[in-house]
């Protein structure tokens, strides 16, 4: 049921219409942080320390799960701002290679060089297009075999009793006991 949801939210595009909404929340709280910072600046500096140290640590968490599906492509923790750190990452080598190719096409350099840095340049610009939902399809496809192996594992596991089990199997067509 749950991927029979979760297809059809991906179908009416839902995480486009209500990532701008949660990101508008996201920037309202850290507004208020600001101006609560500000506030109690002017009133307590005791306070003033103690909450802006707790502001740093929760900023520091935030700005970690930001970036988090960055480097690992399987996180499940996705902040609002993570697609445009996403583009932002991406941005950078695609502009890098692109000058490079850009330069190199001239009189500097070999064709092969030149070839490595356009295709460089591709590769980004593509990674950049697709999104980091895309990056975290293509590392799911290469482990298939290893993910169905755990569910797989995982739920033969959570049954526990010798008669759910004997359904479980009984269920799965084509399986010979």
């Amino acid at each position: 049921m749950h991927t029979f949801f979760a297809d059809g939210m991906v179908k009416i595009h839902l995480p486009w219409v209500a990532e701008p909404f949660l990101a508008l929340l996201h920037r309202s709280l850290f507004l208020f942080f600001a101006g609560l910072a500000i506030s109690l600046f002017n009133i307590n500096q005791s306070v003033f320390r103690t909450v802006i140290w707790w502001i740093g640590i929760f900023s520091t968490l935030y700005g970690w799960i930001t970036v988090m599906p960055i480097f690992l492509h399987d996180s499940p923790y996705y902040a609002p701002l993570s697609s445009l750190s996403w583009s932002i990452h991406n941005f950078m080598p695609y502009t890098l290679f692109s000058l490079l190719a850009y330069i190199i096409s001239g009189r500097f350099g070999s064709p092969q060089t030149w070839e490595r840095f356009l295709n460089l340049s591709k590769r980004y610009g593509d990674r950049m297009a697709d999104g980091v939902w895309k990056a975290a399809e293509e590392t799911a496809l290469e482990q298939s075999s290893e993910i169905v192996f755990g569910t797989l594992n995982w739920t033969i596991g959570a049954l526990s009793e010798d008669d759910t089990l004997e359904n479980f199997f009984e269920a799965i067509p084509g399986l010979l006991i």
